[in-house]
């Protein structure tokens, strides 16, 4: 792909197209304390109330590929319920992301529980985890410098369990985290790939605009350090409340990651060089996520 030509593209699940500078994209699959008035809302008159026994009580998020509930099981268990969209192939897809979520250790995702096909289109169930809120929540006035080293370390360390199991997230972003405390979880698991295949589907690159890394918007082969360019976009976007590649156009976002250097003013001593190593456009050039856990547990004690 020449570097100014827009790859054949089709989104990852998010609530709307991110038209704005900071290149934010708002919470999508979330899912969150159903008492919060944050992260649900009331179902639409279009939406199924049952979905094979499991009766939708609300919205959690809404998605180009799915829309996310949370509900009631047949056992009388919270349950978020995440129906995809009708498409060619919907199915199967709906089975590789619970195969990829079930392969990973549970605690560092909502737990995968089952998944099938009904009358609504194909679902697959989570488990429901009371006190944990979306990491979009996060973004708002920029944390302590300690609590960044902290989030850093923590999110470093799901995503290092993640890799070990030969698994790449390739959609890292704040919508598709959980956090409690000092726990940090990684939901969604639409986008992933195992490590080697290639980052889309019959020539289309799959991606969230604003937390891809330029080799994922070429196709190219998945690699752990896909997950590790989102991390250094994530914590830098968290501690400075802007992009590190703000754009005000997806063409000119493209181009920014694949030959600009991010803009990371403002960020904490120290954290700015592990970021930047992360960032590097050479996937061989950023740290793993093993490296980073234990460069930010030494600095976020």
């Amino acid at each position: 792909m020449g570097s100014g030509q827009l790859p054949r593209h089709r989104d990852a699940p998010s609530a709307d197209d991110p038209d704005r500078a900071e290149l934010c994209v708002p919470p999508a699959s979330v899912v969150a304390d159903p008492d919060s008035t944050v992260d649900t809302r009331p179902l639409y008159q279009s939406d199924p109330v049952d979905v094979d026994g499991y009766r939708l009580v609300s919205r959690l998020g809404v998605g180009g590929m799915a829309d996310v509930f949370y509900a009631v099981a047949p056992t009388g268990e919270p349950v978020a319920v995440k129906l995809l969209r009708n498409v060619d192939g919907v199915a199967e897809a709906c089975l590789r992301e619970f195969l990829l979520a079930s392969a990973v250790d549970p605690d560092c995702t909502a737990p995968a529980l089952g998944h099938g096909v009904s009358t609504a289109g194909a679902y697959l169930v989570t488990a429901h985890l009371p006190g944990y809120r979306s990491g979009a929540t996060l973004v708002g006035g920029p944390p302590p410098a300690q609590r960044l080293w902290t989030l850093g370390g923590v999110l470093a360390r799901t995503l290092a369990a993640i890799h070990d199991k030969g698994i790449v997230h390739c959609d890292v972003k704040p919508a598709n985290l959980l956090v409690r405390d000092d726990d940090v979880r990684i939901i969604d698991f639409g986008i992933a790939r195992y490590v080697g295949e290639r980052c889309g589907v019959d020539g289309i690159v799959q991606y969230s605009r604003g937390w891809a890394a330029p080799e994922q918007l070429r196709t190219g082969p998945a690699t752990r350090a896909v997950d590790v360019f989102a991390w250094g976009c994530l914590l830098a976007y968290l501690a400075c409340g802007v992009h590190p590649f703000a754009s005000r156009s997806e063409q000119e976002w493209i181009l920014r990651v694949q030959s600009a250097q991010p803009d990371l003013f403002g960020l904490p001593a120290g954290l700015d060089e592990l970021i930047l190593r992360a960032l590097a456009r050479d996937p061989g050039d950023r740290p793993s996520a093993g490296e980073l856990v234990s460069i930010c547990r030494t600095r976020g004690v």
